[in-house]
């Protein structure tokens, strides 16, 4: 062993190599400087061993921890016994042969940049035993190694060599290279770290009970203690970490043995099942209000509200961002050569005119993939809710031209839309057209309010035939305005059952289209020609504010996959919810993302090769219709989602409390409050609700006894 002081006057520390303080500080400089090269050549496969080793171990590691793991590790697998074993089974295998080394290697000197410590917290001082006759030889083949470029290890009294080369792929893991020096498969190898880290997402879950844990861990690592002499009895305590469990068990000795088990792996220091129950939330349209109430219903563990809101800020919403903007790449490159008829339409986050959110949302007509959303704000319209549809129509529209040729855009017959359409020259060129349905409902309304009158009333009657007359007309006109005029006209003479007329309105042929009528099917009371209820609905078909909407509905569009996206929004946003910008404009794209990877279901096909149908009531019509019956939705998107949001966790850096700056779109910008009114102060608010309850006041409505 070294003496425990220098010798000569000057006292101090020992030498680590031999007896002369310059020879042995230049020994301890060169041997850190060949590790610092190791460890420096193998970061990559450092940082990516160490994440692997995190999640296996289900706990957060420090640098220094890890390293300690692999020394000590190491320093077994090179210890006289570990070699002597593997020597033994070489030879029994009819393998190459390795010599036993005599004597402890000097790997733990040469690879150990700090002494490790034992159990009792001390440097554990190597049991090698040096000569000062060894290292004279020792540094002369050092230095020599090292002006060759190949690094060896060299025992103590026996120059047996064992190349570094083999040491780090044995710690690290590490391939050889190509000669030519490139990293090829450097990609792969993070690829595949990645793939390890994120195993758990996919792995499969269960609800089990705390008690029959605590059972099986008993059962497993008994009641008493297994350190030698020891019988003193193992204490199991639990924690909980939101929905995570964690247990530990160890004895009243301070450094008997001790266990810890978890029951959820960690992502970068946050256990994945925390990660996915936010997650979770969000992506299948839950709020987390009611899952809450689920839980504790249940007596589950659960994460905080806190919690929740970080996970969709940090992780969750710039995954659905991703997913959803890589989905309009895709739409948009498959509409780049072709003229594109697109259909808008607003949705606000509440009835009336109190709306925060205005979701405006832009459709392919043809195939009924949503093409676009924008989510405006109250304050961005002033606070004026009406407003928010034309601002969200003209962000779309300029959001679309630029990336695919916009032919024709249908919308409802919103008022302030069809101004901008008809006056503002960047849309020159782009055909207007409105929903039939909106149509047909606009002349229902018109048709409804005139009936009221006693003289009118015969009008309701004929008010489901004018509508679907109104939709023939805009199917069969072709386009042409003039035809759908005339035939729409054209029930002014079938309701009082004249059924051909000398002459047609704009030169076409005075006749109904249809059939001939039996008189003992026809079930409605035709009116008088001539007569009061005549006259006004002739007096509301020939108005000018009427024929000059028609033009708007020549083309027969029809927003109904719009209006049914609107409803599916419910699903993810319902109105009777509050939701933060980030929160709302996350569960829209999800919504988008859901209607356009399930848009091209198909029928369901009976074993004999008929398509299947589904009956539904009609609360407007009050009867019942025929429907295709689609295939099941497969939502195979949301595991895809589900790993690029635990990938988020593990390249995004800070800790999960971290501040994060406002995006450049989030209203908040604007004013932090949604009523951009100075804030009352709370003792004021408290003295005006107070005051409706004043003394005198409740002294004069007490009963006299």
């Amino acid at each position: 062993m070294f003496p425990r002081k220098r010798f000569g006057s000057a006292p101090g520390r020992p030498l680590s190599h031999g007896f002369d303080a310059a020879r042995s500080r230049r020994e301890t400089i060169r041997r850190r400087n060949l590790t610092q090269v190791y460890l420096l050549h193998a970061h990559d496969d450092w940082v990516s061993q160490k994440a692997t080793w995190v999640v296996e171990q289900g706990k957060p590691m420090s640098n220094a921890e890890f390293a300690n793991h692999l020394l000590t590790d190491h320093a077994h697998r090179c210890s006289p016994r570990y070699m002597s074993s593997v020597h033994t089974q070489t030879e029994s295998d009819d393998s190459t042969q390795v010599s036993q080394p005599s004597e402890a290697p000097l790997l733990d000197i040469a690879l150990t940049s700090t002494p490790i410590k034992g159990q009792g917290g001390r440097p554990s001082l190597p049991s090698t035993s040096f000569c000062y006759e060894d290292l004279q030889p020792l540094d002369q083949e050092l230095e020599e190694v090292e002006a060759s470029g190949n690094i060896d290890i060299i025992q103590a009294g026996k120059h047996n060599k064992l190349k570094i080369s083999t040491v780090e792929e044995d710690i690290f893991q590490l391939e050889e290279k190509s000669e030519n020096g490139s990293d090829t498969d450097s990609d792969d190898e993070t690829a595949a770290a990645d793939e390890r880290q994120l195993t758990p997402i996919a792995g499969v879950k269960a609800i089990v009970w705390v008690d029959q844990i605590l059972k099986l861990l008993r059962d497993i690592n008994g009641t008493v203690c297994k350190h030698s002499f020891c019988i003193g009895e193992l204490q199991y305590t639990t924690k909980f970490c939101g929905s995570a469990l964690v247990v530990k068990w160890k004895c009243g000795e301070k450094y008997h043995p001790s266990g810890t088990w978890c029951s959820q792996p960690k992502l970068r220091g946050m256990y994945a099942g925390n990660l996915q129950l936010a997650a979770g939330i969000v992506v299948s349209g839950n709020s987390f209000t009611k899952t809450g109430q689920l839980f504790k219903s249940m007596n589950l563990k659960c994460i905080s509200k806190d919690t929740f809101f970080r996970v969709q800020k940090l992780y969750v919403a710039p995954a659905v961002e991703e997913m959803w903007e890589k989905m309009q790449e895709t739409l948009f490159s498959s509409l780049r050569d072709k003229e594109v008829v697109v259909s808008g339409d607003a949705r606000n986050d509440s009835p009336g005119h109190s709306a925060q959110y205005c979701t405006y949302t832009m459709m392919e007509e043809s195939s009924g993939k949503v093409l676009h959303m924008e989510i405006v704000d109250v304050r961005e319209a002033a606070g004026k809710s009406p407003n928010m549809e034309k601002i969200g129509f003209t962000r779309s529209m300029d959001f679309l031209m630029e990336r695919i040729n916009v032919e024709e855009v249908v919308t409802d017959g919103h008022l302030q839309i069809a101004a901008l359409m008809r006056n503002c020259s960047k849309y020159e060129g782009i055909i207007h057209q409105n929903d039939v349905w909106h149509g047909s409902k606009s002349l229902t309304k018109m048709l409804t309010k005139a009936a009221k009158a006693k003289e009118n009333k015969a009008i309701l009657e004929w008010m489901p035939a004018i509508r679907k007359h109104f939709w023939f007309s805009s199917s069969s006109c072709d386009g042409d305005e003039k035809k759908l005029k005339a035939s729409l006209l054209g029930i002014l003479h079938h309701v009082v059952n004249e059924h051909e007329w000398a002459l047609g309105a704009y030169g076409f042929p005075g006749k109904c289209a249809h059939e001939e009528i039996d008189e003992g099917e026809h079930d409605k009371a035709w009116l008088t020609k001539g007569s009061a209820a005549h006259k006004t609905l002739g007096r509301l078909l020939t108005g000018k504010r009427f024929m000059k909407k028609l033009s708007y509905y020549r083309n027969f569009r029809h927003t109904g996959n719009l209006e049914s996206f609107h409803n599916h929004l419910l699903m993810y946003a319902p109105k009777r919810h509050s939701y933060g910008f980030v929160g709302f404009a996350t569960r829209s794209k999800l919504a988008a993302i859901d209607s356009n990877y399930h848009a091209d279901r198909e029928q369901v096909v009976t074993k004999d090769g008929h398509l299947r149908y589904r009956r539904k009531y009609s609360k407007r019509t009050r009867n019942f219709h025929a429907e295709p019956l689609r295939e099941a939705k497969s939502y195979g998107y949301i595991a895809d989602l589900m790993r690029s949001i635990a990938a988020k966790r593990l390249v995004t850096p800070g800790h999960l409390s971290q501040h994060v700056s406002l995006a450049q779109d989030d209203p908040r910008r604007i004013h932090p409050r949604m009523s951009m009114l100075p804030r009352s102060s709370l003792d004021e608010l408290v003295k005006e609700h107070l005051s409706r309850f004043s003394p005198q006041q409740q002294i004069s409505e007490q009963p006299p006894e």
